[in-house]
């Protein structure tokens, strides 16, 4: 909280002063700018000022004597009671009570948005106040969002880039390590894609590049992750899946959607993929070893003509299975 806020209840009282007289609260709170409400220590509300009505859409006579938990959804209110339970108020009544933090929020219309609040500790002669300053935090918490969508997205196809599935591969197997599910990693390569930029240019790569990733997502479930993981390579992460023979069904699917005839930025013809397929845990429990091991199955595909699937085999034979 910005220190000109702060010191407006420095300046009104300091450590070992009588308490702040509770009738002068409402007063006070309507000279601050932004939305502020005050809560005895059960956590009703005792006042709060016209920004805060203006801010959740309450008068200060539907809010005075009610609960604080009003203003948060109805499945976090047990949450925040027991936050707001094991909350010790500072004795230096000017420090905020764990500095700010952010929480979801809910307005008088049943309207969801992220809030961020300061919390302060005011001894009054009613007793203990909180007061809590909130401001609505959408535009900061839209902008991060979006921030983070732009490091963890394929600028041209949408989908995940390379980092950001390999992040999702290695959440996939820290589940499975827990859990003791199956899962898959798909590693798909466009044969011929060099012929293609060469004959028709690289627009016209790149359109066949985004024609790849819609038919991805168009196949996969969304409990799954897709990602561009290179120039003409992608990656998919399959969870919860019943074996490996199921990771291999859905590559035979993907090799039928792309290989679908469609005019690509006047190219009509389908997409040959060569995918190589490892399972977890058996091919591998660890990103490197699943990579590493999709790629030999995926090369094998390759030289056994492309447009087609190979598993990774860790046997004895060490030949990769199409």
């Amino acid at each position: 909280m910005p220190q000109s806020r702060g010191s407006f209840f420095r300046a009104a009282q300091v450590t070992g002063t009588p308490p702040w007289p509770l009738a002068l609260l409402p007063r006070v709170l309507q000279i601050l700018p932004d939305a502020t409400v005050a809560t005895d220590a059960e956590g009703r509300i005792v006042t709060a000022n016209i920004p805060f009505e203006t801010l959740f859409g309450y008068s200060i006579q539907e809010l005075v004597g009610r609960p604080v938990e009003m203003l948060v959804p109805e499945s976090l209110r047990e949450t925040h009671r027991a936050h707001r339970a094991n909350l010790v108020p500072s004795e230096d009544i000017w420090r905020p009570m764990g500095g700010p933090i952010t929480f979801p929020a809910v307005r008088k219309d049943g309207t969801p948005f992220p809030a961020d609040i300061s919390l302060f500790s005011l001894v009054t002669t009613g007793g203990r106040v909180v007061i809590a300053q909130v401001h609505d935090a959408t535009k900061r918490v839209e902008h991060e969002s979006r921030l983070l969508e732009l490091a963890s997205t394929d600028s041209l196809t949408g989908k995940l880039n390379r980092a950001a599935l390999l992040d999702r591969l290695e959440q996939a197997l820290r589940r499975q390590a827990r859990h003791g599910s199956r899962g898959a990693l798909l590693y798909l390569d466009i044969d011929g894609f060099k012929h293609v930029n060469d004959r028709f240019g690289h627009s016209a790569g790149d359109a066949v590049l985004v024609s790849v990733a819609q038919r991805l997502g168009e196949v996969i479930r969304d409990v799954d992750s897709a990602g561009r993981v290179g120039g003409d390579e992608f990656a998919i992460v399959l969870e919860k899946i019943g074996g490996c023979e199921e990771g291999r069904l859905v590559a035979e699917r993907l090799l039928g959607a792309l290989g679908r005839p469609s005019e690509v930025d006047g190219i009509r013809e389908g997409a040959r993929v060569s995918i190589g397929i490892a399972c977890f845990p058996e091919h591998g429990k660890s990103v490197q070893a699943l990579m590493s091991h999709a790629d030999e199955a995926m090369y094998k595909a390759k030289l056994d003509g492309g447009a087609r699937a190979c598993t990774y085999d860790a046997g004895p034979s060490g030949r990769e299975r199409c």
